[in-house]
Formats: C-alpha cells, structure tokens, sequence
C-alpha cells in the first residue's frame, strides 16, 4: 500500500472517530475492512459508501453515548404512517395557530389603523385652526415691519406713528398687546395705546433677535405677559435699520388658555389628548395634567426623539404617566411648532381584545387536541429514527471524509475514465460528483493539457510512479500552480488505474516569484537613486556598491568587493586630516543606525574630496541576527558652498552687501552693553534717501540699485571700521556709530554725510545729484534699548524731512510726542472703520443765477469719544498708511446711502461730488468698482461727481488721465479740486477729460482785498468757461465775495455763506426752510 492511500486511510478513520463518536476499535474495524479491500477498489466499485453499515456501530459506542442518543432531526424523512399522522397532527395544529393569529393580527392592525387615521383627522382639523390663528397675529406684524421699513414712518414722532401703525389693526381672538421694542428693549408703540417705562431687553425674544440677523418669525417658550399677567406665548419678528442693523422688535403674545381651550375642544376620551411642541421641545401645552410641565423641555425623550427621526403612528410609554398611548405629530407648516395628539391603549385596543378572547379559547382547545394526538405516537416513531438517522450521517460523512483531503484527488483507471474526485478536484475542473463519473480525461482536464500530461499517464499505467510540476487554468479562468503525482493502483501485479493528487502550490509559487521580483526592482533602485550605497558583511568586508558609490569613491564593484570598508571609504577629519572611525563599524559594533560625524570629509581613490552626509545601519535577518551592514551616502559640497552663502545672506544685505537688520541688532547689543561699561554714548542715524523713488520710477529699478550699490560703497570709504553702516530696505539705511564722548561728533558725522551725498553720483551713464534726511537719536539719552532708539531715530528723521529735506535732526522728546500722536491715530483709524466711527455730512453748491441747489459735496468728519477729529489731522496719515482706500470705499458706499435717503424725500436730484486719494485713482478696478457700487444702490453714473485735487493729478498724469477718461466714459462726472494751488500746464489742461473746475478757498479769500487777488480768480473763470468747464468757487462766506463771483461770472459758489456741512437729517430740514429765501 502506497503512502497516498496509507494517508487517505488514516484520515478516514480519524474522521470516523471525531464525527460519530464511536471507538478506536470500531474506526480500525472499518479502516481493516478498507484495507482489505483495497482503496483503489472501494473507488471503482462505489462500495466504499456501502462499509459503514455493515459495522455495528451501537457495538463500539461507549456507555455514555448509549444512554444519550443524539437527538433526532426534524428534518430526517419518516417512512412509516406514524409518521405521517404525526406530521398531519403537527401541521394541522399549526395552521389551526396560524389561522387564529393572522384574524387576531389583522384584527389589531385594523384597531390600530382606524386609530391612526382618527389622530390624522384630528390633528389636520385642529392644526388649521391654531394655523390660521398664528397666521392673522404673523401677518399683523409683518404689516408692522414693513411700515417700520418706510424711512418717512420710522421718522414720524412717536404719538402720529402709533396711529399709522395701529390704526387699521384689527385685533385676533387670543391674542394680547402688540408692541414695539427699540434697540434697547423700551416700548415705542403699542396697540393698547399705553407706554410702559419697563425694559424688555430680558425677554427671550428680544435677545434672539438682537443677536441673529434672520427675519424669520420667532416663537418664544411660555411666560407669563408683564402687560397682562397672562401665560403666553410671544410672536416676534425683528427690525432692520436700512443698513440691516438691529433696529428692536415687534411682539405680540398669544394667550395659552385660549391654545388650551382650542385643543381640548377635541374629545378623545380619558387619558388621551392634544399636546403643543416648539421645534426645540419646549412644551406649551400638555393634556395629562394641567399646566403640568409648561415651559419645560421635553427634547432628549425617547417619544420626542422618535419623531424628530421621522417615526410617527407609534405606540409608547409617557414619561409623564407611565400609560401606554398612541402617538402622532405634525409640524405647523411655516412655523416651529410640532402638534402632538395621544390616544390611550385601552382606547385604541379595548374593541379588539373583547373579540379576541372567545376566539382564542376556542384555538387553544382545538391545538390542544392536536398536540395530544402528537404525543401518542412520538415514542414509537423515536427508535425508528434515530437509527435512519445514524445510518444517512455514516454514509454522508464518509464523503465528507473524502472531500476534506487537501490536495485534488481523483481515480482514473486504464482507459483513461474517471472512478472517482473528491470536491477539490471537481471545483477545479468545473464538475460535479454525479457528471464526472465515467468520462474521459481528455472531457475533463481538455485536450491541450492532456498532451502535456499523456506521457506521464503511459508510464503511471506501467507501473511508474510520476511526479511533475504543471501549470493549468480552472474552471473559474484562474491560473492554478500544482506539483501533479500520478500513483498506479497495482492489484495481483496488474495495473488497475492510477491515483492523481494535484497540490496547489500557487501562493508558494507566486511567493518566489514575487522575491525574485523585489530582488530585481531593488537592484534597480539601488542603482537608479541619486544616493551611494555600500553593503558589507558582519566583517565590515565590501559585497556591494551601486553605480553613485562608484563614482564618488571612484572603486568600481568587481574591484571594490572583498576589499575592507576602510579602504574603499577613506573618512578624513577636515581639520587635520587624520582618518575618521567609518561609522559602518560602530553600526555593526552596537547594531544601530549611526551618522558621520560633522567636519569630516571622503576622499576618493583618485584623491578628490568630497563632503558628504551618510548613515550606517545594521542589516537584521527575520530572526533578529546581524548579517551585515549598510551605508547611505551623498555629496553635499555644493550644499554645503551654498549654506555658507545663505548664512552670509542671513546677516548681510544682498544687493549691497553691507549688514541686515539682524547683524546690526547683534552688534548694537554689544555695542550698548560696552558704551554702559566704558561710560560712552552710542549714536543712531536713521538715513533716508530723498525722492529716490522718482529715480526709480523714471530711470529704472537697474539704476536705482547700482546707484543704492554706489551709496553704500561711498558711505563705507569714509566711516570708522568701528561703525556699522546697515540697509533697512528700499532707500532707507541705519549708522550705528560708537564711542561717540561729545554730541558734536555726531552733529559732524552727520553733517560729513550730508556733504559726501552732494557729489553727484555717475551711474549707468547718469549723472546723478542725490540728498539725504537723517534723524539721530543718542544712548543714553533718548533711549536705552536698541529698539527704542531706532524708533526714535526714525521720527527725527521724519521731522528732517517735514523741515525741508537734505538736512539732519537729532530727535527731542516733542517729536516723540508727535509719532505717538501719529501711532495712536493710526490705530484709531483701523478701529473707527470698523465700528463704523466716520460719518458724512454735504455742503450744497449753490448756482450764482438761480440761486438754486446744484450739487451737494460730501466731507468725511471723525467722531472719536465724542469728539470731532479735524479731517486735516487724519486724511494725510490715512494716505501715508494705506487706510485711504478702505476709508475711499466707505465714504462712496455711505454716500450712495445717503442718496438713496435724500432722493426719496423729495431732495433735488443733484450730483454728489466725493474726493478721491491717488491710491484709489490709480487702482486699475476702481472704475469697475464705482459703476457696480451705483448699480447696487439703484443709482445712475451721473448720481455723482469724483474730485481730485491738482497737485495730484499732476503727480501721475499719464496713469490718471487714462483713469479720467475711463471715468467718463461710464458717465461720471470729473473736477478738479483746489485748482491753482498745483503746477498744472495749460497743454495738459485742455486735454484733460473734466467737467469741472474748483478755484480753491485761498484765492476767494484775497478777491475782495485788491485788484490783483480779483484779477486771478477772473483769470481761472475766463480759462474755464473758454475750455468749456464749469467753474466752482469753494469757501465764499461773505456776500461781497458772492456778488463779486457773480460779476466775474463764476457758475457755483459753496461755502459757508449759504450753508455749513450738514449731515442727511439736518440737510432736509435747511432745504425746507431755505428754498425759497435763496431765490
């Protein structure tokens, strides 16, 4: 016997064993009968099914198994009419069950339904109801809000819009007072014509609305009204100013007990009623007990819960009673309110359960008799099946035995037809058990691999025991790997036929070629990264270098190998050059990944140096065992060039090379610990290149910075070694000079630097004439810190430059004064526009025939702690900081604001002229931005008039009369300020694209005090009207200088003889009063 069968044997009687708990006597009984008659027998005739039960297994069972039989199946088929009366018995009884509980199921469904659509009736009926109540109070306040909404209601007194508000108001049954809360909670009007001094900024209603922007209707949690000392609840809807700011609330309160009265209006019996939700949980009514519960939450409960989650028409247990009700629930539409109704069990179960009693007993009684007629015959059909059962699992689980080999087993005998396959094999090949039997081979593994196999097969049948490696695809398309054994079955000295046992060897299979894999791709990769490579034995002896370590240590492999890691990689220390310890050694020495150490440097076979960064690591086999090491490396010389270049860069200017702000912050700590020690003084010179942006922006960047270059190498030559000569940025340097004992060494180093600037500078072909402002500032005496002094240094400096430029001023404690001044403005502007700090008030232009109101100029004014900051302290600093544009942009939006005010009542339809600053102007989308701004507020281009002043269009002319034209082309309206005060040229005038000419307050005030005075404004009137401008005299006070303008012939005048800046409110009021006495 082959060791094949030997092993198919021995799982069989070991199988016998464990599943049918019979003895080893009994499974070596069977394992001899098989013996004897050979396994390849048993195969062919099929008779291996038929030994089991031939062995009387109850003979080998042990005690314990006897006395406790395995219990038999419900599914095991009876064949004697026992038990098919019992089978007829069990199914009568359960269709009989069956029956009584589909009528008793059906029945309770049908309760439950008819009480589900009784709780839809009633919550539809009285959900229009309490709907079309809140809908008459919503609708009253919303009427409210819009007449709130109308600038001319808002403005009325308080007693005329408590008529307009109320007068038409009808009042809704349930529903208290309505009133008006302003922004701080006070009661601005009421329907009950009362005013109360109490404050409601407290309520829940107020507050929400305050802190939320929405305009929805809000409903508030039950309360008890301070107007009426009713419970309640309050509809609120919020107030907007005209911005969408908070402007208060209108609330009305609907009473509970009328919202009592209205849901037990409906009559559900007892324990059953209507309950009132608000969306959050909030309870405003409740039927279980009285005013129980009001005001409370009940979110988080399970009821409550089951609803939000989309339940509805179920039954469960109150939190409030314990009692078991049916619960519904409806959300109000349009309002955040949830109406709940609850029917009582007994209620929606008390018909259904006196029906199901008698039908029940009657059931219970008939399966009764049919469970009786049951157990007669159940012992008597017992013994007969178990003992069908013992025999159907004998017989099942010797083919389970069978199947459970692992590898794919099959019998062929000799001509080539299948005997037998266990469930591997048939899976393989796509059969099953009762089709495979029979066929040929060449039917079941097909043709082209039955050639492969054939020669195999003739020399297993002559008695030659094969095995081969063979690759074959299943049944499932999958590639299958298998080591292929063909066993000859030998009986009497003939062959019978052949056993064939395929094992999948694919994960193995796959396995080997994946590591042959991964060895290729990491040959690869070491050899394609930018990194060297060096493996070594556990003796530090060269088995490895990729094409990178070749290069840089010039050893190529075939020479390199068996060499020593010392040889190969020669580690020199940089300052002496004495070798360097390979960090290779200490990896294997302490099995750990080691870096080389700093200022240490490789160098090659041919003698070339180079720096390098590595790490060491120790090569670990899957068990933990050193096997050797590796060494990553790569070149770092340039890396290294450039760090010392970037460090350099780190403390020195790059284009002029002198210190940065850090080197000289590190030298000015020194240089004041040693003037604190020595007793010496320590000078600051901020030095600031005078309009060196008009070189910049007409000469070029190149230029500048050659000439910056030619600066500092000037300044250099002719400074001590001892002081430190620094570039802040752009045109502005930092001297730090030291050792200074009297203050007149710094006056004539100061003096020494303006004097060297003088000299022309020859740059790029240029001759170039440059002047500089410098502030000083001294330690001790204007500060003791670095930081201090500097700041200090930089005010004098702005001082030198206010005074006249070319010049240097040493800092005094007024100019500090005056940065702080600057500083804290500049601070208070960024908070002003944000809390909305700046406000607009108009001066109107008046037209010197008609007298009538032409225009109207907007003056941005500062209130700031209740005083008026002065617009020539903060316009300035705001163009200086950049705050100019966000401030540009607000006094534009405010001013179409304002229009939209001024039109509605009835002001006449005039231009809005609004002062624009060089950096809006020259903003490439400042036009884009005005015409979408007017088109927002539902104004036309012509709605205003932008004004800039002469000096700065002349600072920018090309840029800004592209700008101006752009300008007028989308229709507004340009004039230029203060003209007479710039440098304008005639040329340039007339080809500029205004409209408007304004001759500034200067030259108004000199008209009426000479001929010569008179003679200018005449000459500025006469250039206008001939270029076709209109002509506007600002700062006219007095009427000598109106009748003098109108003579001249001057078109508008404006100024304070006709009217002061006046804010919106206070402008109406004067138009209305002056519109007649002007003409």
């Amino acid at each position: 016997m082959n060791s094949t069968t030997a092993s198919i044997l021995s799982m069989v009687s070991s199988a016998l064993g464990r599943r049918h708990n019979v003895s080893k006597a009994c499974a070596w009984e069977v394992h001899h009968r098989i013996t004897r008659m050979g396994l390849a027998t048993c195969l062919r005739t099929k008779c291996l099914r038929n030994i089991l039960p031939t062995v009387d297994l109850c003979r080998y069972r042990s005690s314990t198994t006897l006395r406790r039989p395995a219990p038999v199946p419900a599914y095991m088929p009876i064949s004697k009419l026992p038990g098919r009366l019992l089978l007829f018995a069990l199914l009568l009884t359960l269709a009989i069950g069956s029956l009584f509980g589909s009528v008793v199921y059906n029945s309770r469904i049908e309760s439950l339904q008819r009480a589900k659509e009784t709780n839809y009736n009633v919550l539809t009926s009285v959900e229009r109801a309490l709907d079309r109540s809140i809908f008459f109070g919503d609708m009253a306040l919303r009427d409210m809000v819009s007449l709130l909404g109308e600038p001319m209601v808002a403005n009325l007194p308080p007693r005329v819009r408590q008529l307009i508000l109320f007068s038409g108001a009808a009042s809704t049954e349930g529903f208290g007072p309505t009133t008006v809360l302003d922004t701080q909670g006070y009661i601005t009007a009421s329907n009950t014509g009362t005013w109360w001094a109490e404050n409601f900024a407290d309520l829940e209603d107020f507050k929400f609305h305050r802190e939320t922007s929405t305009n929805l209707l809000y409903i508030s949690a039950p309360l008890v009204s301070r107007l009426t000392g009713e419970p309640s609840i309050s509809l609120s809807r919020r107030l907007n100013k005209p911005d969408g700011s908070f402007a208060g609330v209108v609330s009305t309160t609907f009473k509970l007990s009328y919202i009592r009265e209205l849901l037990s209006a409906v009559s559900l019996g007892p324990d059953s009623g209507l309950n009132l939700f608000r969306e959050d949980g909030i309870v405003i009514n409740r039927f279980t007990v009285e005013g129980a519960g009001i005001g409370t939450s009940v979110a988080g409960t399970p009821i409550f819960e089951r609803f939000r989650n989309g339940d509805d028409g179920f039954m469960a247990r109150s939190s409030a009673d314990g009692k078991e009700r049916l619960y519904s629930f409806r959300r109000l539409s349009g309002y955040p309110l949830f109406l709940g109704v609850a029917q009582s069990s007994d209620r929606v179960y008390g018909d259904w359960a006196r029906r199901a009693i008698p039908l029940g007993a009657i059931t219970l009684s008939l399966m009764a008799g049919c469970l009786a007629l049951t157990w007669l015959f159940a012992r008597e059909i017992r013994r007969g099946q178990l003992t069908a059962q013992r025999l159907r699992r004998a017989q099942r689980d010797i083919g389970a035995v069978l199947d459970s080999v692992p590898s794919m087993i099959a019998y062929w005998d000799v001509q080539l037809t299948n005997r037998f396959a266990n469930r591997a094999y048939l899976e393989c090949f796509g059969f099953k058990a009762a089709d495979i039997e029979g066929r040929a081979m060449r039917d079941v593994i097909g043709g082209h691999l039955l050639e492969k196999n054939l020669p195999f097969a003739q020399k297993a049948l002559a008695g030659h025991r094969q095995m081969f490696d063979r690759t074959l695809i299943d049944a499932s398309g999958k590639e299958r790997h298998t080591i292929t054994s063909y066993i000859p079955d030998i009986e009497d000295g003939e062959v019978q036929g052949f056993f064939v046992q395929l094992s999948d060897i694919t994960k193995r299979k796959r396995a080997e070629d994946a590591l042959l894999a991964e060895k290729e791709k990491l040959r690869v990769t070491l050899n394609s990264i930018g990194d060297a490579v060096i493996t070594t034995d556990t003796a530090s002896v060269v088995d490895y270098l990729n094409p990178i370590a070749e290069a840089i240590t010039g050893w190529i492999l075939e020479e390199a190998r068996g060499r020593g890691i010392d040889e190969v990689l020669d580690i020199r220390n940089l300052a002496d050059d004495a070798p360097v310890e390979n960090p290779l050694h200490v990896a294997l020495r302490e099995k750990s990944i080691v870096g080389l150490t700093t200022n240490s440097v490789l160098v090659n076979r041919d003698g070339h140096r180079y720096h390098i960064e590595d790490s060491a690591a120790p090569i670990m086999a899957a068990d933990g065992e050193l096997i050797g090491a590796v060494m990553v490396f790569h070149d770092v010389s340039a890396t290294r060039e450039m760090s010392l270049k970037m460090a350099h860069l780190a403390q020195y200017d790059a284009l002029t090379d002198l210190p940065n702000r850090v080197l000289l912050l590190d030298r000015s700590l020194e240089a004041l610990a040693r003037a604190a020690r020595d007793g010496t003084r320590v000078a600051v010179l901020y030095i600031d290149l005078d309009r060196f942006k008009n070189i910049n922006d007409s000469l070029g960047h190149d230029v500048g910075d050659k000439l910056l270059i030619e600066f500092a190498q000037r300044m250099a030559e002719h400074l001590s070694s001892a002081d430190t000569l620094s570039r802040q940025g752009g045109d502005e340097f930092v001297l730090l000079a030291c050792g200074i004992r009297d203050l007149k060494e710094v006056g004539n180093l100061a003096q020494r630097i303006v004097q060297l600037c003088s000299e022309p500078f020859l740059v790029g072909g240029h001759s170039l004439s440059l002047s500089v402002s410098i502030g000083v500032s001294v330690f001790p005496d204007d500060g003791l810190s670095f930081g201090e002094l500097a700041k200090n240094a930089d005010t004098a400096m702005y001082i030198a430059k206010q005074a006249g430029r070319n010049r240097f001023h040493f800092f005094a404690k007024e100019y500090g004064r005056q940065a702080d001044r600057r500083l804290w403005l500049e601070h208070a502007m960024k908070h002003a526009l944000s809390h909305r700090e700046f406000f607009l008030e108009y001066q109107p232009k008046i037209d010197s025939k008609t007298r009538a109101v032409v225009g109207l100029e907007a003056l941005v004014r500062w209130r700031k702690d209740g005083k008026v900051i002065p617009p020539g302290e903060f316009i300035s600093l705001a163009e200086e900081t950049g705050l100019i544009i966000p401030l540009g942009k607000y006094i534009i939006e405010a001013t179409i604001r304002d229009l939209a005010i001024l039109r509605a009542s009835r002001f006449p339809a005039v231009p809005v002229a609004v002062n624009i600053s060089a950096g809006q102007f020259t903003d490439p989308s400042f036009s884009r931005y005005v015409a979408n701004t007017l088109a927002e507020g539902g104004l036309t281009s012509a709605a205003i008039e932008l004004e800039i002043t002469e000096s700065l269009l002349m600072q920018n002319l090309a840029p800004t009369i592209s700008a101006l034209r752009e300008m007028r082309e989308a229709g507004v309206r340009i004039a230029i300020d203060d003209f007479g005060t710039g440098y304008s040229s005639m040329s340039y005038l007339r080809d500029l694209p205004v409209d408007t000419l304004k001759i500034d307050k200067s030259f108004i005030d000199d008209i009426a005090k000479g001929e010569r005075g008179r003679g200018i404004v005449h000459a500025i009137i006469i250039l206008g009207h001939h270029l076709g401008l209109t002509v506007t005299a600002e700062g006219v006070e007095v009427e000598e200088q109106a009748n003098i303008l109108r003579t001249l012939g001057c078109d508008q005048m404006q100024g304070y003889l006709y009217c002061k800046p006046l804010g919106v409110e206070q402008l109406l009021t004067w138009h209305a009063h002056t519109e007649t006495s002007l003409r």
